[in-house]
């Protein structure tokens, strides 16, 4: 019968052994696991495979499922003392990440493939041995992945890499590494809603009580800058893009002079691709006219006028942008080796205007501008051929994040646009 032993007392702790009788005496390390459920894990596993050899029989499919959840040391010791079989060839959790984020990095932005391997890193490989089989992921896994994540990190977080670890996963499944995918389990489900769903809603709360007309209006008259008159001016204009634009913010970190176009009402916006399956081209972006509304024009024209002449992008100040490049610089790996305009972050910078001006925050406080126009120009009557174009999204996915919208003919909402500017 299998017993637990203590070894050598270090600085770790208690180093602990468990001894299999099978007919010889096998000593294996456990390491040190002082009266934890991992311990009790362990031994009870061990104990299972001591008494499947002693009867001569296969490991049954919950005495495998256990040995592939055991720490790969103790794994390795059991295979050198010809306890259990070499496993199948079937790659481990981070061999699969490896590829998985690979293929991502064929259509998607190294930026987004790093927050993919950061999610995974810190959520479900946190949890989980990377150094076990693929194939024995199961329910239980993903259970304790979620309390782990649930206990670590903030609600949004742990939706976010429920979010990845569910591509992953899928990934594992399309690849065949898993006969089914256990994030599609009733139990599973239920408590991936929990983070998901209440997310969705607090988000969509904070916005809707704190994103007002009211509060828009404070917002435009602010003071956004006490660093200089042009930085001022800069977040003035990059306030009324996205108020009355609603464009994504990276398109207008790139946004340049040139493509704004003061007699024809329109700007030429550089956007993500829309295509999954497209290979990814650095730099390469998705192009989209979209309207000038008369709202955005005078801040606009303040701000070129303060500006020396020949000055190539609208937006330089903020951010430290006139020293970045107008994208990331990357290695083959899809690591950064120098930020770019498209991917700077002002939420942080963003957020601290609103709280010195006394103005309440919402979440994803950039991003929900565009939330906030697509139900406006609904309101006003924009047509859904526009808001596709506009917004950047389809009408599926405004569905799904932004609400229920119904938009006007094109042709008409511009002679609107037109008449207010005269």
């Amino acid at each position: 019968m299998a017993k637990l032993r203590v070894g050598n007392r270090t600085d770790n702790g208690v180093y602990k052994n468990v001894v299999l009788d099978i007919g010889r005496k096998v000593t294996i390390g456990i390491g040190y696991v002082d009266g934890t459920p991992k311990e009790q894990s362990i031994f009870t596993t061990l104990e299972m495979l001591e008494t499947s050899i002693i009867r001569g029989q296969e490991p049954n499919l919950e005495l495998r499922k256990r040995l592939g959840r055991l720490p790969s040391g103790v794994v390795k010791k059991l295979r050198k003392h010809d306890l259990i079989a070499e496993a199948d060839k079937g790659p481990t959790l981070k061999e699969l990440r490896d590829q998985f984020l690979a293929d991502k990095l064929m259509t998607a932005d190294p930026r987004s493939v790093r927050k993919y391997r950061n999610a995974l890193d810190n959520g479900l490989l946190r949890s989980i041995d990377g150094q076990r089989k693929v194939s024995t992921l199961d329910s239980d896994d993903l259970v304790k992945f979620i309390r782990t994540a649930d206990k670590s990190y903030a609600q949004s977080t742990v939706a976010t890499q429920i979010k990845r670890a569910k591509a992953f996963v899928g990934y594992a499944v399309d690849k065949g590494h898993l006969r089914a995918n256990p994030f599609k389990r009733d139990s599973i489900s239920q408590l991936c809603s929990a983070f998901t769903i209440l997310l969705t809603e607090e988000r969509s709360q904070t916005q809707t009580q704190n994103m007002t007309l009211e509060t828009m209006e404070r917002l435009l008259q602010c003071k956004k800058s006490l660093r200089s008159e042009i930085e001022d001016a800069e977040w003035n204009a990059l306030v009324h893009l996205l108020r009355f634009g609603g464009g994504r913010v990276s398109s207008y970190l790139v946004l340049r002079w040139r493509d704004i176009d003061f007699d024809r009402h329109q700007i030429l916006l550089r956007m993500k691709r829309t295509a999954t399956k497209r290979k990814f081209v650095k730099g390469a972006k998705r192009t989209q006219v979209v309207p000038l509304f008369f709202e955005m024009v005078e801040s606009l024209k303040r701000l070129k006028a303060l500006q020396p002449e020949g000055t190539e992008f609208v937006l330089n100040k903020i951010g430290n942008l006139d020293t970045k490049p107008e994208f990331e610089t990357t290695n083959a790996k899809g690591e950064r080796i120098r930020q770019g305009r498209w991917e700077t972050n002002l939420s942080t910078t963003f957020t601290k205007i609103l709280k010195r001006n006394g103005i309440a925050t919402w979440a994803q406080p950039l991003h929900g501008f565009r939330s906030f126009r697509a139900a406006e120009l609904a309101r006003n009557g924009a047509t859904e051929i526009e808001l596709n174009a506009w917004i950047g999204n389809s009408a599926e996915v405004r569905k799904r994040h932004y609400g229920k919208f119904h938009n006007a003919d094109e042709d008409r909402l511009r002679e609107l646009m037109v008449r207010k500017s005269a």
